[in-house]
């Protein structure tokens, strides 16, 4: 039994997937164009987003996020998983920049990218020096 813990969710979820308009959050831009790359562990769900937050330099909001989404739910093995499942999403994130480097263009994009991608590896490792 996953006890809920299993979903289909948004697979991608970013800070640049969410905005707020009148005081209503919306999350947008997921994957709709295959159901399996959105099925998953919803640790991973709240994984992604607390990385993409402590990537662009908001590790108090990444904290913020995740105690309160502890706090709701009463999932505290979330703790445990959240190094794994950050050190992964970072990990995937630095590949896609260097993927995206790979394709060329304009020299100074590609070096952003390449930078990128090595800021992602470099916090993919930090998270995995957390792993018990």
């Amino acid at each position: 039994m996953n006890e809920g813990k299993i979903i289909d969710g948004h697979g991608d979820i970013q800070s640049r997937n969410i905005f707020i308009n009148d005081g209503k959050i919306s999350i947008f831009d997921c994957i709709e164009f295959n159901e399996a790359l959105r099925a998953g562990d919803v640790a991973e769900e709240v994984a992604f987003l607390a990385m993409d937050l402590d990537f662009l330099g908001h590790p108090d909001l990444s904290q913020a996020y995740v105690d309160r989404y502890v706090e709701k739910t009463k999932d505290y093995d979330l703790f445990r998983l959240l190094p794994f499942y950050k050190a992964y999403r970072a990990h995937v994130r630095g590949k896609v920049a260097i993927f995206n480097a790979s394709q060329g263009g304009d020299p100074r994009h590609v070096a952003s990218l390449e930078e990128e991608s090595r800021r992602y590896f470099r916090l993919a490792e930090r998270y995995a020096d957390e792993l018990e």
